[in-house]
């Protein structure tokens, strides 16, 4: 990871740790507290075994482009699940509800949503270090991708149907 991106993801989880707590704490809300300070542990887990963050690293070894592929597949599926809260928030109802079926559905058609984002992959050179602009846009345009998962998903069907037409 390069040292701008260190010290970048550094402020945002900074950033995120002062939010929740001065949120939580404010609020009263201590079992939330503890699930989101768990959360960020565990992101930060992460982080540190697949881009031993915070160290700045600037290669990648063999094998890196399967954590890259996995990664990616994982922002994704984060963004679908993002996708889903984000419609609940926008519900009138003053609390999430939580729906196990709708919050899955989107994991069944994840790899026809996947199949053009392992085409991007595969045109990165990977050489080019662990974190570089180009992987975090990757991850970014993979959780885009999980968050709009329903209009890619239905202009991949309608580009089925169509060439299903012409044949």
């Amino acid at each position: 990871m390069s040292q701008w991106l260190t010290i970048i993801l550094s402020i945002s989880l900074l950033g995120f740790f002062i939010s929740t707590l001065y949120i939580n704490v404010k609020a009263g809300r201590w079992k939330t507290l503890i699930i989101h300070v768990v959360i960020l542990g565990v992101i930060i887990l992460i982080l540190n075994r697949v881009f031993k963050f915070p160290q700045i690293i600037t290669t990648m070894g063999p094998g890196q482009e399967t954590i890259i592929i996995i990664f990616c597949y994982i922002c994704m599926v984060i963004g679908m699940s993002a996708q889903y809260l984000y419609q609940q928030a926008q519900s009138d109802n003053d609390r999430i509800k939580i729906k196990m079926a709708p919050l899955l559905m989107p994991i069944f058609v994840s790899p026809i949503v996947f199949i053009p984002l392992l085409a991007i992959i595969q045109d990165i050179p990977m050489g080019s270090g662990a974190l570089t602009k180009s992987r975090l846009m990757l991850y970014f345009i993979a959780f885009q991708n999980g968050f709009f998962w329903k209009e890619i998903f239905e202009k991949q069907r309608q580009r089925i149907l169509n060439n299903s037409n012409t044949s």
